[in-house]
C-alpha cells in the first residue's frame, strides 16, 4: 500500500510532537487520528493509530 502524502504529514506531526512533549501522547494520537479522518482516506485512521502506538 502506497502511503499519500497528507498521511506522511500526518504521521511527521505525531512523532515531532510527541518526541517534544508537546501534549500527552494520547492527545497527540486522537488528534492525528482526528486529522486523518477529517482530511485523508476514512479508512487510513487504522494505520496512523497503529503506527503512532508503536512508537
Amino acid at each position: 500500500m502506497k502511503l499519500k502524502l497528507i498521511d506522511k504529514a500526518i504521521l511527521c506531526l505525531g512523532i515531532i510532537e510527541m518526541n517534544n512533549e508537546m501534549a500527552p501522547r494520547t492527545v497527540v494520537i486522537d488528534e492525528c487520528i482526528r486529522l486523518t479522518k477529517k482530511f485523508s482516506n476514512p479508512e487510513s485512521y487504522k494505520f496512523i493509530n497503529a503506527s503512532l502506538d508503536k512508537i
